[in-house]
C-alpha cells in the first residue's frame, strides 16, 4: 500500500480529505485526483509497468507491484473543464504491506488474527475500478445515465449500486445493494430556479429577498457551465447576489465603470446574443486565492450533471423520494443480482489483477423466529399478531382536565368537530379527568409567539399543565413554526406549563383522513407526553426479570451536511420503572477543538448520574442492579471508543453517586444504517404475506455475521411498503458471570420493540434507542426555533445551513427543557 500526496508546484493541496471538506468538493476531488494517477502510470509505464493500481482517489494506492519505497513524479495536465492546464506534483510513498493469505488461513484453521487492512484494501480494489467510470458517493455508484426521477424544487432522484466487502462468518462476502440519492438537476441554471420557485413569473416581478437567500444556500458549492465560455469552463457558486446584474458595477482596465449586464452586451453580444433576465442576481464566485470575485449573469449559466444533493430534502421531496424507492423485496433481490453482474463486468480486468474473484449467486441462510410478548392494557392481556394488537384503552390514562385547540391554518368548523372528537375518544380511551376544551381558537399566523399567547389566555390553573392542540398550515413543518411552537413551549420560562400537540390541517381537511384513527393516534402522543402508559409488556424476559434494572437509549445526531457550525447533539433516555414504559431525558450538545461533530458522548457521565437520580426518585431511592445500554448510531470501526469512553464513564457515575454501587452493565450497539437485506424464500415465502417481507421476530446469527464478534441482524416490525431492513445488533460488553445467549438477547430486543407509546405495532428498533433519537431531533428543533427568532430579521438561517454561530453553553441553554418534562415523553 501506498501513500499518495498530490500538490501544484506551490503546495497547494488538491486532495481534500480533511474533515471539514464538502462531499460535493471531495467528490470532484476524487475524480481529478484518479485522471493525475492514471495519467501519472500512463506516462511511466516503462518504470513502473503494467501492473495497474488501485487507487481510492484520496490517499491509498494499492499494487500487486513493489514500486519503490518513495518516489516523486511530476504530472502535467491538459486543458480541463476549468479551461486551464495544470502541473501537479505527486509524492507515492510505501507504508505498508498487505499479507491477503491472513484471510485463507484465518479463514482454514483460525491460525491468525483477521486484519482489517486486507477489508480495506480489496474495497479500494472495487472503488477503483468503479469509481473510474460511475459517479461515486460515498460507496455507492451512479451511472450517468441511469434512470432518474424528479423530487420537484431542481432535484432529481438516482438509483445506484452500493458496495462494500465485509468479513462473514465462514468467508469474505461481497454486499451489493440498490443505492438512491438526490442530485441536482443539470442544465439551465435559469429553469432550475424557476423549478426551485414553482413559478417563473418571478423572473419579470423580480426575486423577493426571503426566497434569494434560501436560493442562494441551496446552490452555495455548486458547479456550474459557462455557456458564452469557448471552452465551456466550470466554476464554483459561491452565492447569489442580491443585487441585479444591471445593478453590480466594476472597473474595466482602461478605468471606465460598468455593469455586469453592460459588459456581457459589449463583449458577449454578437456570439451569445442579448441577456434577457439582465434585472435578475448574478452568481458570484471567489477565485482560487479566495480574495478576488467574479460575477456571471444566471442565464450563462449552466448546472454541471452528475452532482450528489447532500442537503435535507423538504417534506415535499422526502415523500416523493420514499415513494419512489419502495420495492418489493423479490423484486430487489433480482435487482442486486443485476448489480452483481454490473460489478463484475465493469471492475473484471481490476478484480483480476489483484487476485479477487466474485460469485453472483447470493448466499443462502436461515433464521428462527422468536414468540411475540403479551401486551398488558389495565388487567387486560392482549396477544400480538404479526407485529400489532388492538386496544380500546391506555395502560395508565393521564389527566386531561384543561385543554384547547388553537386553529392556525383557517380549518373553521372543523377545528370545533376536532375537539369534540377528542374529548370523546379520550373518554373512551381511559384518560383521567376528561373534562370538554376550555376554548376553540382561531388563530391564522406563522407566529408562534401569538398562537402560545393565545393558549396562555386560555388557562384556568396555572398550577395545571395546559396541553394545546395546533393545527398548523401545510408546510409549517419547513417554514420553522413547529421548531418555534416546541422551542418557546419546552424551553421559555414565559409558556411554563404549556404542552404542544400539533396536527397538519392536510389531516383535518381531508375526510378520509380525518377519522377517529387519527384522533386515537394524537390521543397516545398526549397521553404519554402528560405521564400516561399507553400500554405494557405482561412479563419480563428471562433472566432480566430477577433484578431491578435500567434500559438507556443513547444517540448522537450531528449538524446537516455543510453545516459546520451547529453542536453535535446527545441525547440519553433512561427508564424509571420495570415495564418499562416511563423514561427520563438528558440532553447535551457537544463539539470538539477540531470538528463540530464528536461520534462519542462527551458528557455521559454527567448525563447518566442524571438519570440515575431520576431512577432514584421513581423508586424510592433505590438503584438499579444492572445497567442495559442501548446506543445507536454507532460504525464498527468506533466500538472500542464506545467500550474504552462510554462504558467508562457509565462506571464512574455510578460511582460518583456511590463509591461501592457498581451495577453490572450490558452494551448493545443498534445500527440501522446498513446494506444488509434478506428475501424469504421456498416454502418460507407464505410467511412474508402480502408485502413479502420477512416477517417480525426473525433474527439472523449465522453465516452472514461476523466471525468472531457476537451480532446478529433481526426484523421486529411488519413491513408493509417496500423492502424491510433487520437492524444489526452488537453485543460489545458484557458484566454476566454467566454470559448471555443469542436467545436472551433477541427476548430482550424483541421485548423493547413492543414499548413504543406511538404505536401498537411492534417497532424496527428497541423503543429506548427510538426515544433517543426523537429527543435528539427536538433538540435540534429547539435550535433551529431559536435561531429563527434570533434573527428572523436577517433571513439567515434555513435548515441545515446556519451562517450564525454561538458558544456551547448557549446552544446548551437552546436544548434545556424544563424540569418538569425531563422525566416525560415530550418529545414523541
Amino acid at each position: 500500500m501506498y501513500d499518495v500526496e498530490i500538490s501544484t508546484p506551490d503546495e497547494q493541496k488538491v486532495e481534500l480529505s480533511t474533515a471539514g471538506a464538502k462531499l460535493k468538493d471531495r467528490i470532484q476531488s476524487r475524480r481529478l485526483n484518479r485522471e493525475i494517477i492514471w495519467s501519472l502510470f500512463k506516462k511511466h509505464q516503462e518504470k513502473l509497468g503494467e501492473a495497474w493500481p488501485a487507487y481510492d482517489g484520496r490517499k491509498a494506492l494499492i499494487s500487486t507491484k513493489n514500486f519503490f519505497d518513495e518516489h516523486i513524479f511530476t504530472v502535467d495536465m491538459e486543458r480541463n473543464e476549468h479551461g486551464r492546464s495544470r502541473q501537479f506534483i505527486v509524492r507515492l510513498r510505501q507504508t505498508k504491506r498487505i499479507d491477503v493469505a491472513s484471510v485463507n488461513m484465518f479463514y482454514s484453521d483460525r491460525s491468525c488474527p483477521l486484519s482489517p487492512e486486507v477489508l480495506q484494501a480489496a474495497n479500494i480494489v472495487i472503488d477503483s475500478a468503479l469509481g473510474g467510470l460511475f459517479t461515486a458517493v460515498n460507496r455507492s455508484y451512479y451511472a450517468e445515465k441511469s434512470a432518474i426521477h424528479p423530487l420537484g424544487s431542481g432535484k432529481i432522484l438516482r438509483s445506484g449500486i452500493y458496495t462494500s466487502l465485509i468479513f462473514a462468518q465462514w468467508k469474505p462476502l461481497l454486499l451489493v445493494d440498490k443505492s438512491n440519492t438526490a442530485f441536482y438537476q443539470g442544465g439551465s441554471l435559469v429553469d432550475y430556479i424557476a423549478d426551485f420557485l414553482g413559478d417563473r413569473r418571478f423572473f419579470t416581478s423580480g426575486i423577493p429577498m426571503r426566497k434569494l437567500s434560501q436560493i442562494s444556500k441551496d446552490l452555495r458549492g455548486v458547479n456550474v457551465k459557462l455557456r458564452h465560455s469557448k471552452t465551456k469552463r466550470c466554476v464554483k457558486i459561491h452565492s447569489i447576489t442580491e443585487t441585479a446584474a444591471n445593478a453590480i458595477e466594476f472597473q474595466l482596465s482602461d478605468s471606465r465603470t460598468t455593469t455586469v449586464a453592460e459588459y456581457f452586451e459589449e463583449r458577449y453580444g454578437n456570439s451569445f446574443g442579448s441577456l434577457k433576465y439582465p434585472h435578475l442576481p448574478c452568481v458570484k464566485t471567489l477565485r482560487s486565492n479566495g480574495t478576488k470575485q467574479d460575477f456571471y449573469p444566471l442565464e450563462v449559466c449552466e448546472i454541471k450533471e452528475n452532482q450528489p444533493y447532500r442537503r435535507k430534502l423538504d417534506s415535499n421531496q422526502t415523500r416523493e423520494m420514499i415513494k419512489k424507492c419502495q420495492e418489493r423485496p423479490d423484486s430487489r433481490i433480482r435487482q442486486a443480482v443485476d448489480n452483481v453482474r454490473t460489478v463484475k463486468q465493469a471492475s473484471m480486468q481490476t478484480l483480476r489483477q489483484h487476485g479477487i474473484s466474485i460469485d453472483d449467486k447470493p448466499i443462502e441462510t436461515s433464521g428462527r423466529i422468536i414468540e411475540s410478548p403479551t401486551i398488558l392494557v389495565k388487567d387486560k392481556k392482549i396477544k400480538v399478531s404479526e407485529g400489532s394488537w388492538r386496544q380500546d384503552a391506555f395502560h395508565v390514562g393521564a389527566h386531561l382536565d384543561q385543554w384547547c385547540v388553537v386553529d392556525a391554518s383557517s380549518v373553521g368548523h372543523l377545528s370545533r368537530k376536532l375537539a369534540d372528537m377528542i374529548y370523546s375518544e379520550a373518554r373512551k380511551m381511559g384518560v383521567q379527568s376528561v373534562k370538554e376544551a376550555l376554548a376553540v381558537m382561531q388563530c391564522p399566523t406563522d407566529s408562534a409567539e401569538m398562537i402560545l399567547s393565545k393558549v396562555k389566555s386560555a388557562i384556568l390553573n396555572r398550577g395545571r399543565p395546559m396541553m394545546a392542540i395546533i393545527i398548523l398550515p401545510e408546510g409549517a413543518l419547513d417554514r420553522q413554526l413547529y421548531s418555534q411552537l416546541k422551542r418557546l413551549s419546552e424551553t421559555t420560562e414565559k409558556c411554563r406549563g404549556i404542552i404542544t400537540q400539533c396536527v397538519l390541517d392536510s389531516n383535518i381537511r381531508n375526510a378520509k383522513k380525518f377519522t377517529p384513527m387519527l384522533i386515537n393516534n394524537l390521543l397516545k402522543k398526549m397521553n404519554a407526553k402528560l405521564g400516561g402508559i399507553n400500554n405494557a409488556i405482561a412479563t419480563v424476559p428471562g433472566r432480566f426479570s430477577k433484578s431491578d434494572f435500567m434500559i438507556l437509549g443513547a444517540d448522537v445526531s450531528h449538524p446537516g451536511a455543510g453545516d459546520i457550525m451547529s453542536p453535535s447533539i446527545a441525547a440519553v433516555v433512561g427508564s424509571l420503572d420495570s415495564i418499562p414504559s416511563k423514561y427520563a431525558t438528558s440532553i447535551r450538545v457537544q463539539k470538539s477543538e477540531t470538528s463540530n461533530r464528536v461520534e462519542y458522548i462527551k458528557d455521559l457521565e454527567q448525563m447518566a448520574s442524571e438519570l440515575l437520580k431520576h431512577y432514584m426518585k421513581a423508586n424510592q431511592n433505590k438503584l438499579p442492579d444492572h445497567i442495559y445500554y442501548l446506543r445507536d448510531g454507532v460504525s464498527s470501526g468506533q466500538f472500542d471508543e464506545v467500550r474504552r469512553r462510554e462504558i467508562t464513564a457509565l462506571r464512574n457515575a455510578c460511582l460518583d453517586l456511590y463509591p461501592i454501587y457498581q451495577p453490572k452493565i450490558t452494551a448493545i450497539i443498534a445500527q440501522k444504517r446498513h446494506h444488509v437485506r434478506f428475501n424469504l424464500m421456498g416454502g418460507d415465502v407464505k410467511l412474508g404475506g402480502r408485502s413479502g417481507n420477512v416477517p417480525p421476530g426473525t433474527y439472523i446469527d449465522r453465516d452472514v455475521v461476523h466471525p468472531e464478534n457476537f451480532d446478529l441482524y433481526m426484523y421486529s416490525h411488519q413491513g408493509i411498503l417496500g423492502t424491510s431492513r433487520p437492524t444489526h445488533y452488537h453485543l460489545i460488553h458484557s458484566d454476566e458471570e454467566v454470559p448471555i445467549s443469542t436467545d436472551e438477547l433477541t427476548q430482550l430486543i424483541y421485548h423493547l420493540c413492543h414499548c413504543y407509546a406511538r404505536t401498537t405495532k411492534s417497532v424496527s428498533i428497541p423503543a429506548p434507542v427510538y426515544y433517543a433519537h426523537l429527543a435528539a431531533f427536538r433538540a435540534k428543533e429547539h435550535v433551529r426555533g431559536e435561531l429563527q427568532l434570533t434573527c428572523a430579521d436577517r433571513q439567515s438561517v434555513s435548515s441545515g445551513d446556519s451562517e450564525m454561530c454561538f458558544e456551547l453553553e448557549r446552544y446548551q441553554e437552546m436544548c434545556t427543557v424544563y424540569e418538569s418534562f425531563r422525566d416525560k415523553l415530550y418529545f414523541v
